[in-house]
């Protein structure tokens, strides 16, 4: 903040040229005071939590006052000789004070609140009443002794004495007082209008009446005014008769002062009140108003600073300067944030465009108003705010150029950033990006989930087993132990799977499955459990563990399994594996994830479109997301393989996302080097296994492993293929999310090198190579959660769903892939393009713009 500048020039001026002419032809004059020989003390006053202390007043002898600013500084300039300063403010004492100062230097004041404290009893019957009152000392407080009926003040005892009253004591230290009062012994009742109280003292006294002085003492501000009742007229001190009871009134009024005004310069000081004079403790608001081509510069007098307008309280004749400056041209200088322009109106009328990044100048000779408008540069920004010498957050505003102004317009990112697996030239952008506002994302209560992550896995024991079969979505697989107590049981897919693979037979090759999570084995039995739900009989060709470099075989040949029908095949005193600490939950989303519940499940599917007929096309692309009926949440409900994530709990688990520093933030996932080249899906509905599989996996892959997957190496870059041909139910009509999540947590995802993409097939199973690949690329976390719901409805969701992107992850979104043709040209859906979605298509949130 800048300090209060206080001149003494001016008179000092008057006096020099005064002084001049009077010496005007005199031979040897003493030289006299010049104005360049002037300088200037300032400092800062601080309190006891070295902090700034504002409204101190500085007394500089007969030069006049200065005051500090609200962070305590002050300035006192065009001093030309010794001055004494004195600082004072009620209730405060300073170090050091009262001291004198003959050059140019800053001070640090240290200011203490004062400790002292009054003490107040009485004697007889009577009250005293404090006020405390404004002086140069700062600490006074006036005592007024108030005898109750039928007594009279005496006299003070104790750290003060004497019979004055009202008594004002400065309190420097703590003070003991003690009121006398003691009992009238004739019948004279004294009452007081105003603020004041009359002293009694007896004078003379005979066995009829007693002789009685009054002295009327007025408090502070006040004055006497008459005696009314038995006793008249206003002569302060008077005697009355008592020869039988009698009645006396003391009338008050207050003490009436006035307020000279003069300027120096041209301009005019307006008051509130506007009076001739004006009633003791009265407070007048000043406000000094400059004439074209000048300006206000500070007030001198009785009132000093530069805050304009200003109050001054009357508590005696009062006489302010209001100092006006000659303006000099005013420089206004405009700064544009990144994100938007601001349109200059000039005072002729025409107008200029400042782009962002860039400043703008423009400087006038006489009091003129700009107007500025703000406009961001698309729908991917909103305006903030302007900062610096204007403050405000309308978008068209009017500055007046009465000083020199800094003005800065500040716009800030309103959006997600999604990618979409319709090819790298898709989308206005023609890079297969689009944006969603965060207003809009809020709206339609877009639906986000997350898949978790699991880092530094890799698989150390596998099951693989050769089958031939039809109608493969019939059979079901599971690994168990049966000398566990727990009975230890993995299956090939999970329970409560909505989709499998359809009514196709099984591949040539054999199928492969990680059960490292039943490690270790301790000379137990392995069982291999197969039920043939199918409507034809089928064969168990083979059945081997692999456990590290060991191996397991059953002795089996060509097991058949009837329809309809369980076979067991053990091998026996299996051996080997460690326990796997990979397998236990390490990722900070399952700490604040809670269960789903009833309550969730009817927001999940209020509004949603659940008939999931086919795989929608739009224009000639595939989209495929289903949508959970209430039954399938309730499945989902029950296995605790999703969870919920509420905004308050993601962002008191993790870092807060990093701040901007006035410029646009943008977090952007999709340029570096962890995130695969935008994909095409095709024709084909397989949107949830690019978006969870290809675009998510691949990310978090390529980032636990340090791989660079911008050249589009295919042995690094995960497999929508995979996920999608487990669990499309053998027909092109898309997938559920949690039927990828959780294929991903159980068996895995291969690479697109041994699994391959091709939208003309759905059916085919992944190859042995790609069922092991598939193995060291699981995630999801045991004994966790596969996934993760958030339902963005607030600000909160907002800033939740950022903390997670700027802590590594993606999320995928639920969209309407028909209202692609809505998007603007930049790519943003908001608020009025994109509404009451129909939701058939996954997209990838990879980053945002704050």
């Amino acid at each position: 903040m800048q300090k209060k500048k206080y001149f003494v020039l001016s008179m000092l001026l008057i006096l020099v040229v005064a002084t001049s002419l009077f010496l005007t032809g005199c031979e040897n004059n003493t030289p006299q005071t010049s104005l360049d020989n002037s300088y200037t003390v300032s400092g800062v006053v601080k309190d006891g939590n070295d902090s700034g202390l504002s409204d101190v007043t500085i007394n500089y002898g007969d030069n006049g006052v200065a005051e500090t600013e609200n962070d305590g500084s002050w300035e006192i300039i065009g001093l030309t000789k010794p001055v004494s300063l004195k600082f004072i403010k009620l209730g405060y004492t300073f170090s050091p004070n009262d001291f004198e100062v003959n050059e140019q230097k800053e001070y640090t004041i240290n200011a203490e609140v004062d400790s002292g404290n009054i003490n107040v009893s009485t004697e007889g019957s009577g009250t005293v009443n404090q006020n405390t009152i404004s002086s140069a000392s700062g600490n006074e407080v006036e005592l007024t002794a108030v005898p109750d009926d039928g007594w009279k003040f005496d006299q003070w005892k104790g750290d003060i004495s004497g019979t004055e009253n009202p008594k004002t004591i400065v309190v420097e230290e703590d003070i003991n007082v003690t009121a006398v009062f003691v009992e009238k012994d004739y019948p004279l009742n004294i009452d007081v209008v105003g603020s004041g109280t009359v002293n009694e003292k007896e004078v003379s006294s005979t066995s009829n009446e007693k002789e009685i002085e009054l002295t009327a003492q007025p408090n502070t501000g006040w004055k006497f005014d008459h005696w009314e009742g038995d006793l008249s007229g206003s002569e302060n001190t008077t005697t009355i008769t008592v020869d039988q009871e009698k009645n006396v009134t003391a009338v008050f009024v207050k003490k009436v002062y006035s307020l000279k005004i003069s300027t120096e310069g041209e301009g005019t000081v307006s008051k509130e009140p506007s009076d001739l004079e004006y009633e003791y403790g009265t407070e007048v608001q000043l406000k000094a108003s400059p004439a074209s081509n000048w300006t206000f510069s500070n007030w001198q007098g009785e009132l000093a600073g530069s805050e304009n307008p200003k109050a001054i309280t009357i508590d005696s004749d009062k006489a302010v300067t209001a100092v006006f400056n000659s303006a000099a041209a005013n420089d206004f200088t405009l700064n544009v944030g990144e994100g938007g322009k601001v349109k200059v109106e000039k005072p002729d009328g025409t107008t200029v465009t400042i782009e962002a990044g860039n400043s703008y100048n423009y400087s006038a000779e006489q009091t003129e108003t700009l107007r500025l408008k703000a406009e961001t540069l698309n729908k991917k920004y909103v305006f903030d705010s302007w900062s610096n010498d204007y403050t405000g957050s309308n978008t068209s505003i009017e500055v007046t150029l009465d000083q020199d102004l800094i003005v800065d317009a500040n716009f800030t990112g309103n959006v997600f950033k999604l990618v979409n697996s319709w090819g790298s030239s898709w989308g206005p952008n023609n890079d297969g990006t689009l944006y969603i506002t965060y207003d809009t994302a809020i709206q339609v209560g877009l639906d986000a989930w997350v898949l978790g992550k699991r880092d530094n896995y890799q698989a150390e024991a596998l099951a693989l087993f050769d089958i031939e079969g039809s109608d493969r979505a019939s059979w079901s697989f599971a690994i168990k132990i049966p000398s566990r107590s727990s009975n230890d049981i993995k299956y090939f897919y999970p329970e409560n799977q909505i989709q499998k693979a359809g009514n196709e037979p099984f591949p040539e090759n054999k199928i492969v499955m990680d059960i490292t999570e039943l490690l270790p084995f301790d000379t137990e039995d392995v069982v291999l459990e197969i039920t043939n739900n199918s409507a034809s009989s089928g064969t168990l060709e083979s059945f081997t563990l692999e456990i590290n470099s060991n191996e397991f075989s059953a002795d089996i040949s060509n097991l058949s399994i009837g329809s309809n029908s369980t076979k067991e095949v053990t091998i026996t005193k299996v051996s080997g594996g460690s326990s796997i600490t990979s397998m236990s939950s390490q990722d900070k989303l399952e700490s604040a994830a809670r269960a789903v519940t009833s309550t969730d499940i009817d927001k999940f599917v209020k509004n949603i479109n659940t008939n999931n007929v086919e795989n929608e096309k739009v224009n000639g692309q595939g989209t495929g997301w289903k949508n959970m009926t209430r039954e399938q949440w309730q499945k989902v409900q029950e296995t605790g393989r999703i969870k919920v994530l509420d905004a308050q709990d993601v962002l008191s688990t993790f870092p807060i996302k990093s701040q901007s520093d006035g410029t646009i933030n943008i977090v952007d996932h999709s340029q570096s080097q962890y995130f695969p080249p935008i994909g095409n899906q095709g024709a084909e509905g397989s949107c949830v296994a690019w978006a969870i599989g290809y675009y998510v996996k691949s990310f978090y892959e390529a980032s636990d492993q340090g791989w660079d997957l911008s050249t589009g190496d295919k042995s690094k870059i995960m497999s929508p293929e995979f996920v999608y041909h487990l669990i499309n139910g053998g027909v092109d009509n898309g997938s559920y999310y949690t039927d990828a999540t959780r294929i991903i947590e159980n068996i895995g995802i291969s690479s697109l090198d041994a699994m391959p993409y091709s939208d003309s097939d759905h059916t085919s199973w992944p190859s042995e190579t790609a069922f092991r690949e598939a193995a060291d690329y699981r995630s999801g976390l045991y004994e966790g959660s596969s996934g993760y719901r958030m339902k963005i409805e607030n600000s909160d969701d907002i800033e939740a769903i950022k903390t997670i992107i700027s802590n590594g992850y993606l999320v995928t979104v639920a969209i309407d892939a028909n209202q692609y043709d809505s998007l603007t040209e930049n790519g943003v859906w908001t608020t009025d393009n994109y509404s009451s979605p129909s939701l058939n298509h996954a997209n990838t949130i990879v980053g945002y713009y704050e």
